[in-house]
């Protein structure tokens, strides 16, 4: 091969890679790849915080939610983008959360509104597909969400912070 033809070759390669440089930025949308990675990396540490927030809480008030819900209880959090983070349940029965029907459908400064996730215990459900719950971001702020084996499930707001953090307990009748 020639010095040429070498110089040819690299060229060509040079000019591929630009080429598709450009291409990929345009499709892509964005030519700041690292401030798409801050922003990763800014939501891996809200996501951080919010977990620590919850697990603060949890043991904070167990034994207060176990006064209050004896049956057990449920922590998740939601964060300013409607992000639901769902904590380790502490249930006393055998009782199963279902996390993959429950969402946040809107939220602002006073309330969050969402779908709550199903509960089940035996041959018993308490699922409220569709069924949007409104509860205010204050301390102690509650809605009953439905009957189950005898007893009542709450959703109840605990805390209003870095993302707010919410209980759902089980009580007997």
């Amino acid at each position: 091969m020639t010095r040429g033809s070498r110089l040819g070759l690299y060229a060509t390669i040079g000019v591929v890679v630009v080429l598709l440089s450009i291409v990929l930025i345009r499709f892509t949308g964005t030519q700041d790849w690292l401030s798409r990675i801050e922003g990763f990396k800014a939501r891996k540490e809200e996501a951080k915080r919010l977990r620590k927030c919850m697990e603060e809480e949890m043991r904070r008030r167990h034994d207060a939610l176990m006064a209050a819900y004896p049956w057990g209880y449920a922590l998740f959090a939601v964060d300013e983008r409607a992000n639901l983070m769902p904590g380790a349940p502490r249930f006393v029965r055998s009782i199963g959360v279902d996390w993959g029907q429950a969402r946040v459908v809107r939220i602002d400064e006073e309330a969050v509104s969402l779908v709550a996730p199903g509960i089940y215990y035996k041959d018993e459900a308490c699922i409220l597909i569709g069924k949007i719950v409104t509860l205010a971001k204050r301390p102690a702020a509650e809605a009953s969400l439905c009957r189950l084996a005898g007893g009542n499930v709450t959703l109840r707001c605990l805390n209003d912070g870095v993302g707010t953090v919410f209980c759902i307990g089980i009580s007997p009748k």
